[in-house]
């Protein structure tokens, strides 16, 4: 079996209670996937107890702060943003399409970026979620198209340094 283990990714500052709520919450769908076929990385500063205890299970990974976040989350296949609570415009969210990442978030993060969110997979409970992540086949890049516009989207619309920072450092 060389089928290739699929990276889900997280990632935000962890002594940020909707993050630590998030990957809690990620950390919980993980036990119901297939064992084996993924592997769940939390990235992010300052990860209290319990998120660094999940680190003893199987396919989990913590790692904390992370000096390089592009060279990381340039080997992740999809990123998986569980927000329910805090509002406004979710940078990793941007961060994500502008290096071609498939983003599986809520409508709550969805809605503070009307133009993104058809590039965007929209769960807003476990079955969602975990119905997207099933569904992902890293054999085949099924947004290729669709995060070429949305890359197009961040350049008209969002048109910051940062997004340029991101594309450029890939």
């Amino acid at each position: 079996s060389d089928k290739k283990i699929i990276n889900l990714a997280f990632w935000g500052n962890m002594s940020y209670y909707p993050n630590v709520k998030a990957a809690l919450y990620l950390a919980d769908l993980y036990s119901d996937l297939e064992k084996g076929k993924y592997k769940l990385h939390i990235i992010g500063a300052q990860p209290n107890k319990k998120i660094q205890a999940l680190n003893s299970r199987d396919g989990i990974i913590i790692h904390g702060y992370v000096e390089n976040l592009n060279s990381l989350l340039f080997n992740m296949d999809l990123a998986v943003f569980p927000i329910f609570d805090g509002s406004g415009l979710q940078n990793k969210v941007l961060e994500a399409f502008a290096l071609n990442i498939p983003v599986i978030t809520t409508n709550i993060v969805l809605d503070s970026m009307p133009r993104l969110k058809q590039y965007a997979m929209a769960a807003n409970n476990k079955e969602g979620f975990r119905y997207y992540i099933e569904s992902f086949d890293a054999c085949k890049d099924f947004t290729e198209h669709e995060n070429g516009s949305a890359v197009q989207v961040l350049r008209e619309h969002y048109n910051w340094d940062l997004i340029n920072t991101i594309i450029g450092s890939k």
